[in-house]
């Protein structure tokens, strides 16, 4: 009807795409957290709190194993990490291998990378959902100085890896379009199956999101009565 004003879906598609002021401010804020952790690692010698003192004894026994008895690596991937998934220890123990057993501060300043992963993932995924960039600015703020996300990035553990992981198979899983885009896809599947050796609970963090985005693709595909790329492209995704 000719009276009747037509409504379009939200496309969560971002509307501004000149770089701007806030990408300034989201920089020098990704700037001085890097800072930070560096001058962190820098000055602090010694482990905080029961859980690091545990995970660097763990680090020290996959360290030993590397070193001493690689032939047992299996084993220590298998049940050797206790109730914590293998995947940061490796990575930690490798950089103690090509660092130096007294790798702390470096172990300490590595965790730089997720803090990279975390505000970049964060900005992209508050700039598509709102399509302003002047609120995924504020949310990077907000979110990157809190207290616990702001004091766990700098204890060696899993909990502040595993939200950068998460936050980062969010960000893939927008931008992957539902799907559509097939490298992307698979890109989220991989970083799904590294944020689960990260820490087992990444699933209930990323797994409603992308449930609801399949059940969106399998309706589409009964709708139109054969398979879609979408629907192929989840299904590879899944097996990664």
């Amino acid at each position: 009807m000719s009276g009747v004003k037509r409504t379009m879906a939200p496309s969560f598609k971002a509307h501004d795409e000149k770089f701007g002021r806030w990408e300034v401010l989201t920089g020098l804020v990704l700037i001085f957290h890097l800072i930070a952790m560096v001058l962190w690692a820098l000055h602090n010698k010694m482990p905080h709190g029961p859980d690091e003192f545990i995970h660097l004894n763990l680090v020290r026994y996959v360290y030993d194993t590397i070193r001493e008895r690689p032939y047992a690596i299996g084993d220590v991937v298998t049940w050797g990490t206790g109730h914590w998934p293998p995947l940061m220890f490796f990575v930690r123990a490798i950089v103690c291998v090509l660092c130096g057993s007294d790798a702390y501060p470096i172990i300490v300043g590595s965790a730089a990378v997720f803090v990279i992963i975390f505000i970049c993932s964060l900005y992209y995924c508050a700039y598509v959902i709102t399509g302003k960039k002047a609120t995924a600015a504020i949310t990077v703020v907000i979110a990157s100085f809190h207290p616990l996300i702001y004091g766990y990035a700098r204890f060696v553990g899993t909990d502040f890896p595993s939200l950068a992981m998460a936050v980062l198979n969010l960000a893939l899983l927008l931008y992957s379009k539902r799907f559509e885009r097939s490298f992307i896809s698979l890109l989220c599947g991989v970083v799904f199956g590294f944020g689960l050796l990260t820490r087992w609970t990444h699933w209930v963090i990323v797994g409603m999101p992308i449930i609801v985005v399949l059940v969106s693709v399998a309706i589409d595909m009964l709708k139109r009565r054969a398979v879609t790329k979408s629907f192929l492209n989840s299904m590879c995704a899944l097996s990664m």
